[in-house]
């Protein structure tokens, strides 16, 4: 069974009591409903019935959703303010994104000198007595005129 015909099952069963079966926009997590005024400026509904104010606007030819706030903290004028003011901008090609570093992860050559660096300070204080005589026993003789020592 599919969760389509259980839904068809549902709704069936719903209207044989006289109710009618909910509706599916309402059901997902969360949905966006924009101002007609401003646009891109909206508030996101979520599921747990939180509302938060948002502003959708292309930036660096990317689509970027900005978070304003919860709607039980920020007012609509002072949202609509905010947003208005991004929105802004956004047309005058200033794109805060661009400012950070690409890349927030650590990168591959800094973990690679990491871990070797470690390698190297356990090796040492592991080694230092094997690897001093490993020289003394095979370098110091191998090239004559010329000095290994550390």
């Amino acid at each position: 069974m599919t969760g389509l015909s259980l839904k068809a099952i549902a709704a069936a069963e719903l209207a044989r009591v006289g109710l009618s079966p909910p509706d599916p926009i309402a059901e997902r997590a969360r949905r966006i409903e924009f101002a007609t005024d401003l646009s891109g400026f909206g508030v996101r509904h979520h599921a747990t019935g939180r509302s938060s104010y948002i502003v959708q606007t292309r930036m660096g030819g990317r689509m970027r959703t900005v978070t304003i706030g919860f709607t039980a903290v920020v007012g609509w004028r002072v949202a609509r303010d905010v947003a208005r003011r991004i929105l802004l901008r956004a047309q005058t090609k200033t794109d805060p994104a661009a400012d950070r570093p690409r890349s927030r992860r650590p990168h591959l050559v800094r973990i690679h000198h990491r871990v070797l660096d470690a390698a190297r300070a356990r090796l040492e204080t592991q080694h230092a007595h094997g690897a001093g005589s490993l020289r003394r026993l095979h370098l110091d003789g191998a090239f004559p005129g010329s000095s290994s020592t550390r």
